[in-house]
């Protein structure tokens, strides 16, 4: 069965835990190794120097001077020492005398004696003992710590992944338009490639549904030809060569028609159209409607201003522009278009909103984004305009942008 990116991400978490409780167990045994290793060696030293000097001490001095050295070690060394002489008697014994570990024996000039020394409560193995009780407590505060920052950190970055993993999903189907955050920039990309990939296909949706529409618009005048033309001759009408011939232009009127779609879907070309000329005949085609609303349109328009694209294409854009203003503006105001060439070409639309708190800048370009008075003023709208404005934009790399001016609004055009 088939794990997702979090159940995987978990399992690798358990496993890491795993490897690192080994890890802790392995460092520990092989600690208490080393230093017990250390320890024998080093108690080993510390029983031969006080050998070697008690041997020194009865060849130099009476046994009475080394016993009262042996009572002084004893007490400074925290060990325990029994001697007897080369008779077995016992000349000198701590207390403890039962507990001692390590017997030697040592040549004097006063004879052989047979000492017993016990270290376990030693000063050395003291200090060994409560170093290896240190530096394991410190071993387990550090690894419960560390297995703690990775259980969380596992918990959140679950988390992470997992809503990451949502915005991605969300984004084909969902209707809400939200600022979509993301933890992890893997994800974020793959977020914008989608994103991409889904505005590609919205715009050849539309530039497809355009085509569809021209095509039936272009097609009616030839087509009522035709159908006069048959009717004509079912009624048993007489027909002259002029008629059958205006007929037949009109057939292929159709043909060429259907062609030119054919072809455009194929080649998808641009070529150069003056957008001056396009802006003018569209504004005075809308003046009658605006006159509705008495809404008065300026226009400052450069002349022969030329660009490469699709005349159709750019039309789209200003019909969406144009009837925002004239569906969301104010009765009796004032809507403002120009077009100026600097560096580029820049075409304003500028027009005064009935309501300008019901504008969204931030999310206004994006899909299926309607204000509140979107269901008044335009029911027909669907939220897609400004949207698809961006992408035919996008497509010949120009971009468009929204600015508040006190009471208006400005939509700008950038080519």
């Amino acid at each position: 069965m088939s794990k997702s990116i979090t159940q995987k991400f978990k399992k690798n978490i358990l496993v890491l835990t795993i490897i690192i409780t080994v890890v802790f167990i392995v460092i520990n045994i092989s600690l208490y190794i080393i230093n017990n290793k250390y320890l024998i060696n080093k108690v080993e030293e510390e029983n031969a120097a006080f050998l070697l000097i008690t041997t020194h001490i009865i060849n130099e001095n009476d046994i009475d001077v080394a016993l009262e050295y042996v009572e002084h070690y004893t007490h400074i060394h925290k060990v325990n020492i029994e001697i007897s002489d080369d008779n077995q008697n016992m000349i000198f014994s701590s207390i403890p005398a039962h507990l001692y570990t390590s017997q030697y024996q040592i040549e004097t000039t006063k004879g052989t004696f047979t000492i017993f020394v016990d270290n376990t409560g030693s000063i050395t193995v003291s200090a060994f003992e409560n170093n290896t009780i240190y530096v394991n407590i410190s071993l387990l505060v550090i690894y419960l710590v560390s297995l703690i920052v990775l259980l969380r950190n596992n918990k959140v970055n679950s988390k992470q992944i997992d809503q990451d993993i949502k915005n991605i999903l969300q984004l084909i189907n969902s209707e809400k338009v939200a600022e979509n955050k993301f933890n992890h920039i893997e994800f974020e990309r793959i977020h914008e490639i989608i994103t991409k990939y889904l505005e590609n296909i919205d715009l050849l949706t539309e530039q497809k549904s355009m085509n569809m529409k021209g095509l039936a618009h272009d097609i009616k005048t030839p087509l009522t030809v035709i159908y006069s033309y048959f009717e004509r001759i079912i009624r048993n009408e007489t027909i002259g060569v002029k008629e059958a011939k205006t007929s037949f232009d009109a057939a292929i009127r159709m043909n060429e028609l259907l062609n030119d779609i054919i072809e455009d879907n194929k080649r998808q070309s641009n070529k150069e159209i003056n957008l001056s000329n396009i802006l003018s005949q569209k504004i005075d085609e809308y003046t009658p409607i605006f006159n509705n609303k008495k809404i008065s349109i300026v226009k400052n328009i450069h002349s022969n201003v030329c660009f490469e694209w699709t005349e159709k294409d750019f039309i789209r854009v200003i019909d969406n522009l144009i009837s925002n203003a004239y569906y969301y503006s104010e009765d009796e105001s004032v809507f403002e278009v120009n077009i100026t060439i600097d560096d580029k070409i820049y075409i304003e639309f500028i027009s005064t909103p009935s309501n300008i708190l019901d504008i969204d800048p931030k999310n206004i370009f994006k899909k299926r984004i309607r204000g509140m008075l979107s269901n008044e003023n335009n029911k027909y709208g669907k939220g897609f305009g400004l949207y698809l404005c961006r992408l035919l934009l996008d497509s010949v790399n120009g971009s468009i942008k929204i600015d508040i001016l006190n009471e208006n609004v400005k939509f700008t055009i950038i080519l």
